[in-house]
């Protein structure tokens, strides 16, 4: 249920950002929405990491704060991906 579910409301907001006329670039957005949920989510994976971190929970924490690294990298890649000339994204 839970699957379906979230995976309808994401279908449903990339069609309402497509369905828009008042946005010029839908990819941009897109772009933009998607380095925005990643900062989100590395965000939340750093304050557990030290949260298990003060806690002396040690390998909790290091699975945490890894994932978190590996969610920093993909952002990364993101943001390499250039949508043209309007993109403020690019590094």
């Amino acid at each position: 249920m839970t699957k379906q579910y979230y995976c309808s409301v994401a279908n449903g907001i990339v069609r309402e950002v497509f369905e828009d006329s008042s946005i010029d670039d839908h990819y941009l957005l897109l772009k933009c929405l998607m380095l925005r949920c990643a900062q989100e989510f590395s965000d939340l994976h750093r304050e557990v990491g030290l949260e298990r971190m003060n806690k002396r929970q040690f390998d909790a924490a290091a699975h945490w704060i890894s994932d978190q690294g590996k969610i920093a990298a993909a952002a990364e890649l993101l943001a390499g991906v250039e949508m043209g000339e309007d993109d403020w994204m690019v590094p």
